[in-house]
């Protein structure tokens, strides 16, 4: 829900920026936009000031949409079915997909399903940390508070997600200064590629940046299929698209593709003697900035800087404190003219209490430290002599065939009577033969050490290597079970 206040969508592009105004019945009530290539920072603010003083805007909740432009995508696997594992995964591998340190970057992902082996596939989204505090300075500087950060891309798929059920859709999202190639399926992004050119390029020198366009095209469409091995059946063109119908039929004859062309308006809805902006939006795209606007609320995705979440989080619940707070205040008042006798007569007992309790405090101190102590000792022997253990067992059961990949032992301390020690253990690594695999899980099960092990069926796959470019059947494999040691 959008609640009562008006929101306000401003999008920080390279060339443009943009301002479109929504009541809270989702109506447009104005869209400006203005060329930045000039300005500065300072003058991108002076430009949103004046903008909202001859409008007399003054409560608005703002809403950020990142060009994908500023994005670095990425479709990959990870070895892992597990929300808090596949983020951990996520930390630690960012910065090999990106030409910025892990300090320098904002990243998110968008689960896309489960496939084969209990592999997930993700969506990864990479943004500069640069361009997010930009945008955010800018903003609070302008005298508005933001309420999301959001990706454009994102809001563009949950704007098309009813016309992509299950198969694969192609949305071509014209801009002024660039274009993006955008494939989405089962209402869900799977493919992205920024293409350096826009509606003026074309309208400026059409010889040079109409075929550079459609071969920009046609090399995204090379990729996509090389990366989902399905082709498109329909591509819809949206954004600045009056100004670009004769290209966009050139689409179908060079790429053997059809493209349905998109009203740059329908689905909006303008609010009662709002200005036409059919004129103000045939060189720009709006769709995009709306499309953030009006679907922020359902993004998976979310950029916003942790100061703003904690200052919104605050904000939600500050009634809910002053109100408790004024009630238990009243209430503190009550049973402190009730109890005041009472908790007299059970100071004068605690003093009691106190002056006998003062006799045992020095003793009770030096038997915690020394039973402190003891239970260090005896931990830390315990754990070294069983890892090291486990360890040397596990390289004496591994077939010479057999590659680990991950180990991954998990101790969980009992007590009882006697006092077991028992530990969970996961290996996962890659055989020649499944043989392989049920020679090692019978020789771990076998050992003294390995208790319940565990070796569901392995599916056979062709692997290639990378220097050599042989092929050879290997398999993945996942042995688990458990490791006891007592002690008496």
């Amino acid at each position: 829900m959008f609640g009562s206040k008006d929101l306000l969508g401003i999008e920080i592009g390279g060339q443009y920026l943009k301002i479109i105004h929504l009541n809270n019945k989702q109506e447009i009530l104005n869209w400006v936009s203005t060329d930045i290539r000039t300005l500065n920072d300072d003058g991108i603010v002076d430009f949103i000031r004046n903008y909202l003083r001859e409008r007399n805007i003054k409560t608005v909740d703002v809403i950020n949409p990142i060009p994908a432009r500023y994005t670095i995508s990425k479709n990959i696997e990870l070895p892992s079915t597990n929300p808090a594992e596949i983020k951990q995964i996520i930390k630690l591998q960012a910065g090999h997909h990106s030409p910025y340190s892990p300090e320098e970057i904002v990243i998110d992902y968008i689960p896309i399903g489960v496939f084969r082996g209990g592999y997930t596939r993700i969506f990864l989204i990479i943004v500069n940390r640069d361009n997010v505090k930009r945008n955010f300075d800018i903003i609070e500087r302008s005298g508005l508070r933001l309420k999301k950060m959001v990706l454009s891309l994102e809001t563009m798929v949950l704007w098309y997600k009813d016309r992509s059920p299950s198969n694969s859709l192609g949305i071509l999202h014209l801009d002024a200064d660039n274009t993006d190639f955008l494939v989405i399926k089962e209402q869900k992004p799977i493919f992205l590629r920024n293409i350096p050119v826009g509606v003026e390029q074309l309208l400026y020198d059409r010889d040079k940046y109409v075929p550079q366009l459609l071969e920009e095209i046609n090399h995204s469409l090379e990729a996509y299929q090389t990366e989902q091995l399905e082709s498109l059946s329909k591509i819809v063109a949206c954004g600045a698209t009056s100004k670009a119908a004769e290209f966009l039929r050139q689409i179908p004859e060079k790429s053997n593709i059809a493209v349905d062309i998109e009203d740059n308006l329908e689905g909006l809805k303008l609010a009662p003697g709002a200005p036409d902006i059919k004129g103000a939006a045939s060189d720009l795209s709006v769709i995009g900035l709306a499309a953030g606007v009006l679907k922020f609320n359902k993004t998976h995705l979310d950029l916003t800087p942790e100061e703003v979440k904690l200052r919104e989080s605050v904000a939600e619940k500050s009634r809910d404190i002053i109100w408790l707070g004024t009630l238990m205040f009243f209430i503190l008042i009550l049973f402190l003219s009730i109890f005041a006798q009472k908790i007299w007569m059970k100071n004068r007992m605690v003093k009691v209490l106190e002056n006998e309790s003062q006799k045992y405090q020095k003793e009770a101190a030096g038997l915690k430290g020394t039973k402190r102590k003891i239970g260090l000792v005896k931990t830390h022997f315990l754990r070294r002599n069983f890892a090291l253990d486990a360890l040397r067992e596990i390289h004496t059961c591994m077939p010479p065939e057999i590659y680990l990949t991950n180990l991954l032992i998990d101790d969980q301390q009992n007590s009882g009577r006697e006092q077991q020690n028992t530990t969970r253990f996961s290996l996962r690594g890659t055989a020649n033969t499944t043989a392989d695999v049920h020679l090692m899980a019978d020789r771990l099960g076998k050992s003294d050490y390995f208790k319940d092990v565990k070796a569901p069926p392995t599916t056979p796959r062709t692997e290639i290597n990378r220097d050599t470019r042989v092929k050879r059947e290997v398999v993945d494999f996942e042995i688990s079970g458990k490791l006891e040691l007592e002690l008496k």
